[in-house]
């Protein structure tokens, strides 16, 4: 028999990924990233044209993780060739990823609410007028017994919200 020692845990993953495919499992979908690329005011001014996605291939990619899953998906779900990706800069985190992009060293991919500060600042642009794509999603994943925990129902209650609130049109 599967035994799950853990109670709850937060994962990302692409979409779809499959967690049902446990029956020990439960996962709630936390929120879905809606991606687009973002530079700064300067990069956008200063740098070679931006005006369509091909146009990337002339920039500085900068990318939340070494293996480039996110523009990877960004990419491949708007048609486009992952060739694009010529000049690249590897962080391991997306925060770092973002503060790459906010002193001006590339374009990153960045999830709209994690990003709506910025760009109501100005600090940071949105670029192309393109749909924001799906590339990854945030489950709280437990097993099925963790359901009898109270204060984990609770959490898993506001984390919830929180995802809903988030994702939320402004």
């Amino acid at each position: 028999p599967e035994v799950e020692d853990f109670d709850a845990a937060i994962v990302y993953s692409a979409p779809g990924y499959g967690f049902e495919l446990r029956p020990s499992l439960r996962s709630d979908l936390i929120l879905q990233e809606r991606m687009c690329p973002v530079c700064t005011p300067e990069l956008l001014e200063n740098g070679p044209p931006l005006n369509t996605p091909e146009d990337l291939a002339r920039h500085v990619l900068i990318h939340s993780s070494p293996d480039h899953f996110d523009w990877t998906c960004w990419l491949t779900a708007l048609g486009l060739p992952t060739s694009v990706m010529q000049r690249n800069m590897d962080f391991d985190y997306l925060d770092i990823a973002l503060s790459a992009a906010l002193s001006g060293r590339g374009i990153a991919l960045a999830d709209l609410a994690m990003v709506q500060e910025e760009l109501d600042s100005n600090r940071l642009v949105r670029l192309f007028d393109l749909p924001p794509q799906q590339v990854g999603a945030y489950y709280l994943v437990g097993p099925k017994r963790a359901r009898e925990n109270p204060q984990l129902g609770i959490f898993r209650d506001w984390l919830l919200r929180e995802g809903a609130a988030s994702t939320a049109p402004p």
